[in-house]
């Protein structure tokens, strides 16, 4: 069968093309991150579904992600700094210093305690963010290219980071140690979703595939392809 779907609400006046945009889970408010890629310039806005005359724009902030259930949202500025902002209203809560600078991609943890980042430069690092007076930094080097996407498994353990030559690692977050690394050979990875059941999760690819992958056992991962261009 095929399904209808209708537009309830339209959007207009953005300048550059919407790089990420994010729903609230009350359905009345979106977060849209803009990017001029040829200057790198960076704008994101926030912006009231009921009231179009109603939002708030921050400039020079690359949006990394969002943590709609604890109000908060992550960017990454070209001063080298990561910086937490309430959401919606973009309020200024912390920030603390990007050492690697080149930062592309950021994920919260399920719990929140945890945001970690990829970098240009074939680095990712994590933050701990319980003392909110001192985050403390977790780096590791050696990514075998950029690091494009990066996701929390659900218990906050494991780190997926998938990197723009079609290598994707998990790693332990406490040791930084590899648990595996995985060759899909389905051309570069440039995005990772991870199941709410802690084991499952999915990597997209710039030739249109997605996989679909059990971590249950990750010394003996099991692989789906469930779409391939």
């Amino acid at each position: 069968d095929t399904q209808t779907w209708h537009e309830i609400n339209h959007l207009d006046g953005f300048q550059w093309p919407i790089g990420q945009i994010r729903l609230a889970h009350d359905n009345r408010t979106v977060i849209a991150a803009e990017i001029d890629w040829p200057t790198r310039k960076a704008r994101t806005t926030v912006q009231d579904l009921q009231d179009h005359e109603k939002s708030t724009s921050i400039e020079g902030q690359r949006l990394l992600d969002v943590d709609d259930s604890k109000g908060v949202a992550a960017f990454a500025s070209d001063d080298g700094y990561i910086s937490l902002r309430s959401f919606p209203n973009l309020e200024l809560i912390n920030r603390f210093s990007d050492r690697l600078l080149g930062t592309i991609c950021g994920s919260f943890s399920a719990s929140g305690r945890y945001f970690a980042a990829g970098s240009i430069y074939n680095a990712s690092q994590v933050w701990d963010l319980s003392n909110a007076n001192h985050i403390s930094q977790l780096i590791r080097r050696g990514h075998s290219s950029s690091v494009r996407d990066i996701a929390f498994f659900a218990d906050d353990r494991f780190i997926i980071t998938a990197s723009t030559n079609a290598v994707f690692e998990v790693w332990e977050v406490a040791s930084r140690s590899v648990q595996m690394v995985f060759h899909p050979n389905s051309g570069g990875t440039w995005s990772i979703g991870v199941g709410t059941n802690n084991t499952n999760f999915a990597l997209g690819h710039e030739n249109g595939g997605i996989q679909i992958h059990d971590g249950a056992d990750i010394s003996s991962l099991r692989r789906s392809i469930i779409r391939s261009a």
